[in-house]
């Protein structure tokens, strides 16, 4: 059996980022080239995970936004 769906807890505040934290989620903090959450969908489709489900709280929209560009994301 293959696992083919993961999920990404993303609903933090990031309350220890001070400032940074209120203006955008910690998924969007850059790793080298790209956000932090975009390096772990690339990283989980290259593993053939079919169906990411991302947990969101604050600030939402962003990864609302992600859909657009990864159609296998579904955000709750």
């Amino acid at each position: 059996m293959k696992i083919q769906t993961a999920v990404i807890l993303a609903a933090g505040m990031g309350a220890r980022l001070n400032e940074m934290g209120q203006s955008i989620p910690k998924g969007f903090l850059q790793f080298g080239s790209q956000p932090i959450i975009e390096e772990s969908i690339e990283r989980l489709q290259h593993c053939g995970i079919q169906k990411i489900i991302i947990v969101t709280g604050h600030l939402p929209e962003f990864y609302e936004r992600l859909k657009e560009r990864y159609p296998q994301i579904v955000t709750v």
